[in-house]
């Protein structure tokens, strides 16, 4: 049974995950489908290219097959502290009205 997401627990999942990741920038948000709760996570920043495009939806069931690498490792990372607290996530990296950026040198 998936927990509902609340504000508390996706403010809880952010800190979780920008803990983890220095030189990143996130958007975390609770997202709702009817009866179905889940966030959304926006990588809006990161410190490499995770993509050539404004913006990305990751493909959580064919991570192998379409991403390698740093990215591959960072995608799963997120998955993995989203994963204990039995919600739906979904990842983009940017966002439709806020592209991604690469802060590296």
């Amino acid at each position: 049974m998936h927990q509902i997401v609340t504000p508390r627990l996706t403010a809880q999942i952010k800190k979780e995950i920008t803990s983890q990741f220095k030189g990143y920038k996130f958007s975390v948000r609770r997202s709702a489908i009817g009866s179905m709760t889940g966030i959304d996570i926006y990588i809006l920043s990161a410190p490499y290219e995770m993509t050539e495009r404004d913006h990305e939806q990751i493909n959580q069931f064919n991570m192998e097959k379409f991403y390698s690498g740093r990215k591959l490792l960072d995608i799963k990372k997120i998955y993995s502290i989203t994963r204990p607290h039995q919600i739906w996530a979904d990842i983009t990296i940017g966002k439709w009205d806020k592209p991604f950026q690469n802060t590296g040198a």
